[in-house]
């Protein structure tokens, strides 16, 4: 591989700092920064296709590899709360913000657009996405989840308990080509919501849950970052719109029987909605 790629090698030294408190003997609060890294992986240094018949149409694409990519590297902070707040309820949440140097991500090229970029690529193939670092990049976010036990107040209903959460986080980045400006990122996950309702038999024998998970839909921004010549001239904005991917929602519906204390029969059941 070396010898027909040349050699990517990088060593980073990545600290880490967290500072602590107890709020109360069973909450918590705490505040840490984290210095990332993430290295080029094979498929984007090198590509992945198959050049096989199966190839045929204009709908094709590959992943065309970019042995110039440099390490991904990010300061990490995150605040947050853990614990139990009250009796009977526990309670997780975090705020974070990420910001990245040199953040991996991937271009579109097209054949008509972009005919430089084709001369190694069979010519059946008529869209290739090609790994390249963005000069900048930030994710922020945040997520919160909460467990009631229902059973610290209604011994009637003990082993009940109802589980909310939510996360929400957004990205952006940017290249250093003249005139270009913060977009969002694809890779980003859109918001998501879970709400849950479960019964354990209170010696652990049996149990059941039903779940919902709710995602919202997302489209991605387009660029005309893959059009850019180098000429000195600024990005102008792109003109055209991607697809919005929809939403959708799932309920999970599971359910256990501890027959032995080494066997555990299980049941799921799923039911996807899209919106």
């Amino acid at each position: 591989m070396a010898n027909l790629y040349g050699k990517n090698s990088d060593t980073q030294v990545l600290p880490s700092l967290t500072f602590q408190y107890d709020l109360t003997p069973r909450l918590m609060t705490y505040l840490q920064y984290q210095r990332g890294a993430q290295f080029p992986n094979a498929s984007q240094l090198y590509g992945s296709w198959n050049l096989g018949s199966s190839y045929a149409g204009s709908q094709q694409y590959a992943l065309i590899g970019n042995t110039d990519l440099k390490t991904e590297t990010s300061d990490n902070l995150e605040w947050g709360l853990k614990g139990e707040v009250t009796e009977g309820i526990t309670l997780r949440t975090a705020l974070f913000y990420n910001s990245y140097k040199n953040f991996i991500a991937y271009t579109r090229y097209t054949r008509a657009n972009n005919p430089g970029q084709f001369t190694n690529v069979p010519s059946n193939i008529y869209t290739i996405y090609q790994a390249e670092n963005r000069d900048k990049a930030y994710i922020y976010g945040g997520e919160i989840s909460t467990k009631f036990n229902f059973g610290t107040w209604f011994e009637q209903v003990d082993g009940l308990s109802a589980t909310l959460a939510l996360g929400y986080s957004e990205g952006k980045s940017k290249s250093s080509y003249s005139g270009d400006k913060y977009v969002d990122l694809d890779s980003v996950a859109p918001m998501k919501a879970i709400v849950g309702v479960a019964w354990d038999d209170p010696a652990k024998r049996y149990g059941t849950a039903l779940t919902a998970t709710f995602v919202k839909g997302k489209q991605a921004t387009a660029t005309n970052r893959e059009s850019y010549s180098n000429s000195g001239s600024a990005i102008t904005d792109a003109s055209s719109d991607y697809m919005r991917v929809p939403g959708y929602g799932m309920l999970d519906w599971t359910a256990y029987w501890q027959v032995a204390k080494n066997v555990r029969l299980q049941w799921r059941g799923l039911q996807p909605h899209r919106s």
